[in-house]
């Protein structure tokens, strides 16, 4: 993954994309913990941390993925 395609992948997972979620990790056990997966809570907090590591590690800033736009 490059610079440019990692400001792809946020501007579709802040677009409604999301992450592909189909499974889960093998360590995990039990139903409790494959609710939570699932979960939407959990989901936000999944696709903002995967964000985060995409901008900090390619240094994009806002302005390259938003431009002029409206901030939010």
């Amino acid at each position: 993954m490059n610079k440019k395609s990692a400001i792809k992948k946020i501007r579709g997972i802040t677009g409604g994309d999301g992450l592909d979620r189909s499974g889960y990790p093998v360590d995990m056990r039990g139903t409790i913990a494959q609710y939570k997966w699932n979960d939407g809570v959990f989901t936000l907090g999944f696709e903002y941390g995967y964000i985060k590591a995409l901008m900090d590690s390619f240094e994009i800033t806002e302005d390259e993925l938003y431009g002029n736009r409206t901030k939010l």
